[in-house]
């Protein structure tokens, strides 16, 4: 079993990431994450189905409207959005899954194994907000 420390750093491995819960009109700590994976070279794409843009880039409804898909997912968002995400990780064959403290679980115990399978999970909230 890898250590937080080791499973955070596979997720970091990862070159195409996307971020789901940014917002097209206020600056939140999704859209704050957003920036940060792109500052730090990744590819990165925004996932909120009633923005057309975040940060000046072109934001998708869901992940499978991703060209090309893609390697990990930062989920910030509601409870409920939450397992549509997951449903989502899932069908995509997304390869890592990253959840803030915002969100209240990892996916609905009904999508649990083909979640398990899917994508390995690691927890990236913090104590300190992200800046």
């Amino acid at each position: 079993m890898s250590t937080l420390k080791e499973a955070v750093k596979d997720f970091l491995s990862q070159k195409r990431i996307a971020v789901a819960g940014v917002s097209g009109t206020r600056d939140i700590q999704a859209n704050r994450i957003y920036r940060k994976f792109c500052e730090a070279g990744y590819q990165v794409f925004a996932v909120n189905p009633k923005a057309e843009t975040v940060e000046g880039d072109p934001c998708y409804p869901d992940l499978i409207s991703i060209p090309g898909g893609v390697d990990g997912v930062v989920i910030v968002t509601r409870s409920d959005v939450t397992e549509k995400i997951a449903r989502q990780c899932v069908e995509a064959q997304v390869l890592g899954c990253g959840c803030t403290a915002r969100t209240d679980y990892w996916a609905p115990a009904s999508l649990k194994p083909q979640f398990d399978s899917a994508a390995k999970t690691v927890s990236l909230s913090s104590p300190e907000p992200v800046r």
